[in-house]
């Protein structure tokens, strides 16, 4: 019997609502020599219904307990990178509102960082930029070899801090949608006077420079939801689902959208599967996209194993139905059109992109 399935995706730039900015509170003491110590704020996203468009919300009531940071800062001619890694506590997370002259996300309600943070910055600086990461879970990195509560001296350069790869050796992946980054090619009119970085400091060359710095989704979301036609539900009762070869190493950290291949180690997720979902259900979860080739006509693929009536995969490990979904990284509408006027993934894109996607099941599985 001939199998039918058919599929749409709707895809949407995806902006997620994390926060970093200076704080209104009192700057700790100016340091006699010139330099600033200067308190740093972090913000999360709480509430679904007060999101920037595509941003799904925390998928989980835990709060990262991570935070990294990478500073650039220019004098004359030299740029010397600082990093700084700090751990955080989670009970001082406080829901506040987000104001903010960047395009997304004013209004929305988020979760403040009501902790001790703070960045020292050197008294010889003319300019300078910040690169942050927030995570549940600690990231490694190849440099500096130490993690450290105070600012150190990084052997990175700051082409290095934007081509960043990082494993993510997680002990639960659902944990992906919790890891948040400052995308290095998000670029507006941060001073006043030329579009610049996004995460270039204020007033740096004050006794009170400004961290005004906002964080974005490193993996993108995808609602995966099915529906079985009811024809064929007597013959068709889902077991069991499975998605494939989902990508959690050699990530880009600054710039997620630059992925090229699913990596040295790819991960499975299992969806539950019961009679509540057998039929119709969603399921929504977190992947780091990638095309498969570097070229403006790849696709971001997305695998799923099916099992129908008491088939699992531990008794039926082979003879499953299996459909890839193929996402194109130049998203277009029915009549060829890029609907979006840039690309998704790839040279030109910033943001992950929100993936949803329907299967419909009109025939037996196999």
């Amino acid at each position: 019997m001939r199998k039918k399935i058919k599929h749409s995706w709707y895809l949407f730039a995806f902006v997620a609502v994390i926060s970093l900015f200076g704080a209104c509170a009192e700057y700790a003491d100016d340091i006699d020599d010139g330099r600033v110590t200067v308190p740093v704020r972090l913000s999360i996203p709480a509430f679904s219904i007060t999101r920037a468009p595509g941003d799904p919300l925390l998928m989980s009531e835990e709060k990262p307990v991570h935070a990294y940071l990478f500073i650039a800062i220019d004098f004359n001619t030299t740029t010397t990178i600082y990093y700084r890694h700090q751990t955080l506590d989670p009970d001082k997370w406080i829901l506040s509102e987000w104001t903010s002259t960047l395009p997304q996300s004013s209004g929305d309600v988020v979760y403040v960082y009501d902790g001790n943070f703070n960045v020292t910055l050197p008294a010889q600086r003319s300019e300078g930029r910040v690169y942050a990461i927030v995570s549940r879970e600690p990231i490694s990195f190849t440099e500096p070899a130490t993690d450290t509560d105070d600012m150190v001296t990084s052997s990175f350069t700051e082409d290095d801090i934007k081509n960043l790869k990082v494993n993510f050796d997680f002990t639960d992946y659902k944990l992906l949608g919790d890891v948040y980054s400052s995308p290095a090619g998000y670029e507006y009119d941060v001073l006043g006077d030329g579009v610049k970085y996004y995460g270039t400091i204020k007033d740096i060359s004050s006794r009170v420079p400004k961290v005004d710095l906002m964080l974005y989704h490193v993996a993108s979301r995808v609602d995966l939801m099915w529906n079985v036609n009811v024809d064929v539900q007597s013959a068709v009762k889902l077991s069991a689902m499975r998605i494939r070869g989902l990508k959690h190493n050699d990530c880009y950290i600054f710039q997620p959208t630059m992925n090229v291949g699913d990596g040295s180690a790819t991960h499975d997720l299992d969806v539950s599967i019961n009679v509540g979902n057998q039929w119709y259900g969603r399921h929504c979860f977190y992947a780091i996209p990638y095309r498969v080739a570097d070229n403006a006509n790849s696709y971001f693929p997305v695998t799923v194993n099916l099992w129908q009536g008491t088939d699992t995969p531990a008794t039926k490990p082979s003879g499953y139905f299996t459909h890839t979904f193929n996402i194109s990284a130049q998203p277009v509408d029915g009549g060829g059109a890029n609907v979006f006027g840039s690309p998704l993934l790839g040279p030109g894109s910033v943001f992950t992109p929100w993936l949803r996607g329907e299967v419909k099941i009109t025939d037996e599985l196999y």
